[in-house]
């Protein structure tokens, strides 16, 4: 069994920001993040957002990587002056958020992951713009959810989340790659107290079994994108469990309560 909680994942995460439209959560994601990671342009949003938000004056990326196309030069400059470990990933058959989760996959995996490793992977500025684009940042986030479903099973995968300013993203993936144990053959979803009701469930192509528990519309046979997905469906009982167990890879979203997140945040991890 996997458990997804957003509120968990709020506990110990890393921040991956984009160089797109940031939801309004941003900053406080970033006082919050155990480490932020700049890629490529997304450097530019960050220091202006650390220019209109004095709270973030003593924050600083822990990395900026990219191939650095989109990024002001003189603020890689600036940043490294101030700390920041610089990047320069020239690779062009990866997109920015590749290079994020190449970089993540990597200290994880040859380095010492009780000081590096979060359990949760927060990624902003991946939304609302360019659709070809916005694929491309989702594909990412599912390539990447699989390969660090490989890792040491010494500690749990990371989870993704791409969040806009209304929305949460995850992957679920197949079943039979998460445990071998039939018992054990599916998701939790814990609804988060920054989420509301309405959810989906998107299948990348079709998901030839696909068994829900917890939904207003439950699910209980296949899903193909084309012929029937789980759209507009809503999450039956907020103090109770969605169970999901699925035979190929799905996403799974929810609805942020984006403003109660940004004023209810408890204080920073220490």
């Amino acid at each position: 069994m996997v458990k997804v909680s957003f509120d968990e994942a709020l506990k110990d995460f890393v921040v991956l920001l984009l160089n797109y439209r940031l939801p309004l959560l941003t900053p406080t994601l970033i006082r919050h993040a155990k480490r932020v990671i700049c890629l490529d342009g997304g450097l530019n949003l960050f220091d202006r957002l650390r220019e209109d938000n004095p709270i973030l004056k003593d924050h600083f990326p822990h990395s900026v990587i990219g191939d650095f196309d989109s990024v002001e030069k003189d603020l890689l400059t600036k940043y490294k002056q101030l700390g920041s470990d610089v990047d320069h990933d020239t690779d062009q058959d990866t997109n920015d958020m590749e290079k994020g989760f190449t970089y993540l996959l990597s200290e994880y995996e040859h380095a010492d992951r009780s000081q590096l490793y979060s359990p949760a992977i927060f990624v902003v500025g991946a939304l609302g713009g360019r659709f070809d684009q916005e694929m491309a940042n989702i594909s990412a986030m599912v390539k990447f959810q699989t390969k660090f479903q490989k890792l040491s099973p010494k500690l749990p995968p990371p989870q993704i989340f791409i969040l806009s300013n209304s929305s949460l993203i995850t992957t679920l993936l197949p079943s039979k790659e998460i445990s071998s144990e039939p018992s054990s053959h599916h998701h939790t979803i814990i609804q988060s107290r920054y989420e509301t009701n309405p959810c989906g469930i998107i299948p990348l192509g079709k998901c030839d079994h696909v068994l829900t528990t917890g939904l207003k519309w439950n699910v209980n046979g296949p899903l193909e994108f084309g012929t029937f997905i789980s759209s507009s469906n809503e999450i039956e009982h907020q103090d109770n469990p969605v169970t999901i167990d699925n035979s190929q890879t799905l996403l799974w979203t929810s609805m942020l309560k984006s403003e109660s997140l940004h004023n209810s945040f408890p204080e920073p991890m220490t």
